[in-house]
């Protein structure tokens, strides 16, 4: 019989109450016990919401009277270091949303107090284990495009969008602002998990919306490792809402879509100048491929197999439960977050803000 975990959860606010919540309170195996969060009214209500017995406004006193088996942290990445460091000195493991930290030294002291204590830290990048993250990891490992020599990743988003329009937002109080949300770590994870390690940046930021409170909407770095070459183009000025994630091999070509949950996969052509005919059958071949997907994603959401915001915090959810259960390994790799911080930090140095 397996056992059951008995969760608490900090911090009520969107990710909460849109995500975590609806999937740990159907988990079979999860019991939510309390929330917390300082705005009492908040907790109550996010309690309410999803049948949780005990509401808190202070993290220790939590901690002290529940003695929970996971500490899932959903607060504002500022404040992620000081709670992730209560937590794990008393020995509980600790799920939360990335980034780890805001600080390289705060994520180095995290990663430390976990391993000293012998405690779990489960940090949710989410976007590199989404479906098609995962169908793309499948045909690197078969050594279908061969070595990765380039890495690109494309976001356009708009600041109209509501939580990004209010200068109140959290968003915009981190350093570096708006370029550092929660976009920013996901996109950098992305690059990570294919370039290797990284031993050059160069960082380019631009200011063109008239937000008075925002230092910089347009973001784009140049990441380079031993081998290969990584691109991010991050812009806060689209018209439309887009992201796709481009990796050349030295055999092949692999192109997704996260919104439709498409990928492509090519090989490598001949050199020469292809004709019409190999043109063509290039276009047949790239189109059906994401009418395939297309219709796989829109079948699986329609049965409610998939659900595109919650896929890749379900997947990972999953795995810290069995890792806690010492069925296996979490798949995330604490070195690999603790450099998506350092780049972080990197990004707010070099924000121009005229």
């Amino acid at each position: 019989m397996k056992r059951t975990f008995k969760v608490v959860l900090v911090g009520c606010g969107y990710i909460a109450g849109k995500v975590h919540l609806p999937l740990l309170t159907h988990f079979k195996d999860v019991k939510v016990s309390a929330v917390c969060d300082i705005d009492k009214v908040k907790a109550s209500r996010m309690a309410e919401d999803f049948n949780v017995p005990r509401i808190y406004t202070d993290v220790e006193t939590m901690l002290e009277e529940e003695e929970p088996d996971l500490v899932d942290v959903c607060t504002p990445p500022a404040t992620h270091g000081d709670i992730l460091k209560r937590s794990l000195s008393l020995g509980y493991p600790c799920m939360v949303e990335k980034p780890l930290t805001t600080t390289t030294i705060e994520a180095d002291e995290v990663i430390r107090i976990s391993k000293d204590k012998g405690v779990g830290l489960y940090v949710l990048h989410t976007y590199s284990f989404l479906p098609c993250v995962r169908r793309a990891r499948q045909f690197i490992a078969n050594n279908s495009i061969g070595e990765v020599i380039n890495v690109e990743t494309h976001y356009f988003t708009s600041l109209q969008r509501e939580r990004y329009k209010h200068s109140d937002h959290w968003v915009h109080k981190l350093p570096g602002g708006i370029l550092n949300s929660e976009i920013t770590p996901h996109l950098l994870m992305l690059l990570l998990e294919f370039l290797g390690d990284i031993n050059d940046v160069k960082v380019f930021t631009y200011k063109l919306s008239d937000f008075p409170y925002i230092f910089a909407d347009e973001l784009r770095m140049v990441l380079r490792s031993t081998n290969s070459v990584g691109y991010l183009c991050l812009s806060f000025n689209s018209p439309i809402l887009h992201h796709s994630l481009n990796i050349v091999g030295k055999k092949g070509y692999l192109s997704i879509d996260f919104f439709t949950n498409a990928v492509v996969y090519h090989k490598s052509m001949p050199l020469q100048t292809p004709s019409s005919f190999l043109r063509g059958m290039w276009a047949l071949k790239d189109i059906s491929q994401r009418i395939t997907s297309l219709l796989l994603t829109t079948t699986n959401v329609m049965l409610g197999r998939q659900k595109l915001l919650m896929d890749g915090h379900r997947y990972l959810m999953r795995e810290c439960f069995k890792s806690l259960r010492g069925e296996s390994q979490y798949p995330v790799d604490l070195g690999k977050c603790r450099e998506v911080v350092r780049l972080i930090e990197f990004i707010s140095k070099n924000v121009q803000t005229t």
